[in-house]
């Protein structure tokens, strides 16, 4: 049971706001080196949590789509909106309403540099058997299922007016758990989800705060808007 509060604290970590989630990540020596097996084992581990189970792709959809009322909301209470032709405010409304896929393709498609950059501090917590292990159960049904099911919990208690949820585990999911937490990957994931954690967060974050999301936005409504495009938003 300790192992199931260890994941949903990591599941959480993914999507909880920088006040609400731990901070006490700390990024490997720069000076530290890991043999390259090691970093691809990171890599893959990182890959098998957030990529394979595809708690960033639905994670990123639903975190996009429940912001777009206040999104939308503030386009359409400013300045720029209200100087348009009806037509034009038809197509922004339209565009804003539609975003949350857009901006989950843009998020996929930002994740293996994001990979790339996470492998060394996933190293740092892991070594090369204990990264295996993780990933070989985060590959399985119940270990895909649950951690898929729990980041999505955490999206929605994350957002306005969101109730937070606890889910919990089937039979089935039980007793992989059981069995994962013999395991070194279990038994170090148990000792280690402090750390763990706020590195989820940060790489959430880093996913779905990735600057060429905001560039794509803003080049896109600078289209619609025409001549009346912002300044800071042409050449994005």
């Amino acid at each position: 049971m300790r192992l199931l509060f260890s994941l949903l604290a990591v599941c959480f970590a993914f999507v909880a706001q920088p006040s609400v989630a731990q901070t006490n990540a700390t990024p490997p020596s720069p000076n530290v080196t890991y043999a390259p097996s090691h970093v691809a084992a990171a890599r893959d581990t990182l890959s098998a949590m957030m990529i394979d189970s595809d708690a960033l792709s639905q994670a990123s959809l639903e975190a996009f789509r429940l912001l777009t009322p206040q999104f939308r909301g503030q386009i359409q209470a400013s300045p720029l909106y209200a100087a348009m032709d009806a037509q034009r405010q038809q197509a922004m409304t339209d565009y804003i309403n539609g975003f949350a896929q857009i901006a989950q393709v843009e998020t996929m498609n930002g994740a293996p540099e994001l990979l790339d950059r996470f492998a060394p501090r996933m190293a740092a917590l892991f070594n090369e058997r204990e990264l295996i292990d993780i990933a070989a159960f985060m590959r399985t049904p119940s270990g895909r299922s649950f951690f898929l099911r729990s980041v999505l919990d955490g999206v929605r208690a994350e957002a306005p007016g969101g109730t937070p949820t606890t889910t919990q585990p089937t039979e089935a999911e039980a007793a992989e758990f059981a069995r994962f937490g013999q395991t070194a990957g279990g038994i170090a994931m148990n000792q280690r989800d402090a750390q763990l954690s706020p590195l989820m967060r940060e790489f959430g974050e880093a996913a779905t705060g990735a600057p060429h999301i905001s560039q794509r936005l803003q080049r896109d409504l600078c289209a619609i808007a025409g001549d009346q495009c912002p300044p800071p938003w042409r050449g994005n």
